[in-house]
């Protein structure tokens, strides 16, 4: 089992971690500052290196109530994903993205 967690803040930066084992929800959390988690819908692919890989990208359920930040690098992979410009909603805080191997992706 092996895969990866991104993480990007409203401010573009970004930090991955590698696992060679589930991700502990806890890690998740601590990404995401914390906060309940909502799957961000139809964002099933991220591009690394070039390549298309599956994902699955977590954000805070209660970004926009809270007044965080609008996330541009995240919101601009997110219109990647699904192949369009998406006016109806946008991301805010930080968001998680985790991709990896077969068994990694089932832990999820």
């Amino acid at each position: 089992m092996h895969g990866f967690m991104l993480t990007i803040q409203p401010d573009g930066t970004q930090a991955v971690k590698e696992y060679h084992g589930k991700v502990p929800l806890a890690d998740i959390k601590e990404g995401l500052d914390q906060a309940w988690l909502e799957m961000v819908p139809f964002l099933d692919e991220i591009v690394i290196d070039g390549i298309h890989v599956h994902c699955i990208a977590y954000c805070d359920e209660y970004a926009k109530i809270k007044g965080l930040p609008f996330n541009q690098a995240a919101h601009a992979r997110w219109e990647e994903a699904v192949g369009r410009r998406i006016a109806g909603d946008f991301l805010c805080g930080p968001v998680v993205f985790l991709w990896g191997d077969e068994a990694f992706m089932r832990s999820m």
